[in-house]
């Protein structure tokens, strides 16, 4: 059997799995949802310090040494919640569990190290705003995340800025670590992304 792949975070640019972290990186996402490679880069510089600290670069790493995923995210709320920007799993692992093992064991690792962390959020794409495959692979993706436990916040108008491309719909979902009541979810989101979103009197999940 296969060794499966494990969890490490990348933490300087000599790093050997930096170069391939950010290629699979920029073939994961399109253009408009991709921070510049710059801010992983500044990141590192400063020792994920200042605006960059709480955030985290990981690889998941293969027994040889090569990558299998990536993820990069930050602790937000003063650690009460943890802001997934971006995972994604490399091609030839895809289709094979990988992804969703991936998402649980990060979400561990971040439990064991911030046991105050209540919720997990995330963007997604919206499939009313594509076509064709593409609104399809959207669609999948959301059922992809529900299947692990997170749920869609279907009543947000949000829209993702990454500072230099033009600003896009996205949906947000959210994946509950603790019991969170409606209103205190609700303000959560709004603390966040307030600045990003139109006004809201409350969540609603599905």
């Amino acid at each position: 059997m296969e060794p499966l792949p494990t969890i490490r975070r990348i933490t300087c640019l000599d790093d050997p799995l930096l170069g391939p972290w950010l290629d699979l990186y920029q073939q994961s996402f399109p253009l408009p949802e991709q921070l510049k490679v710059s801010e992983f880069v500044r990141a590192l510089q400063r020792g994920f310090e200042g605006e960059f600290q709480g955030a985290s670069m990981l690889a998941l790493e293969r027994e040889d040494g090569g990558l299998a995923g990536l993820a990069w995210h930050q602790l937000a709320l003063g650690g009460r919640a943890l802001w997934l920007f971006y995972l994604a799993v490399s091609p030839e692992m895809r289709g094979r569990g990988t992804g969703a093992r991936f998402y649980r064991e990060l979400i561990e690792l971040a439990l064991a190290e911030h046991p105050e962390i209540e919720l997990l959020v995330f963007e997604v794409e919206r499939p009313d705003m594509l076509q064709g495959e593409e609104a399809r692979l959207a669609e999948r993706r959301i059922a992809f995340y529900r299947r692990l436990g997170a749920k869609l916040v279907s009543n947000v108008v949000y829209t993702q800025d990454v500072g230099w491309q033009p600003p896009q719909k996205m949906y947000l979902m959210v994946h509950p670590l603790a019991a969170i009541s409606e209103a205190r979810l609700t303000a959560m989101l709004r603390e966040m992304f307030g600045h990003l979103s139109e006004p809201f009197e409350r969540v609603v999940l599905e």
